[in-house]
C-alpha cells in the first residue's frame, strides 16, 4: 500500500495509522470503563434496595 509514496508520505502514513489505533484504543477502553461502571451502579442499585426492603420487613414485624 505505502510502495509508491514517498518517503514523507510514509511516514505520515504510518504516523495517521498509529494516531487511529491509539484513538480505537481510548475508545474501547472508555466503552469497558463505562459497562463497568453501569454495572457498580446497578449492583449499588440493587444493595440499596435490597436494604430498603429488610429495613421495611422490620419495621412491619415490629408493629
Amino acid at each position: 500500500m505505502t510502495e509508491n509514496l514517498s518517503p514523507q508520505q510514509t511516514r505520515e502514513f504510518r504516523a495517521g495509522q498509529k494516531q487511529r489505533s491509539r484513538i480505537i484504543l481510548v475508545i474501547i477502553l472508555l466503552w469497558i470503563a463505562g459497562i463497568f461502571a453501569l454495572t457498580m451502579v446497578k449492583g449499588r442499585l440493587a444493595v440499596e434496595q435490597r436494604e430498603a426492603q429488610q429495613e421495611t420487613a422490620t419495621q412491619t414485624n415490629h408493629e
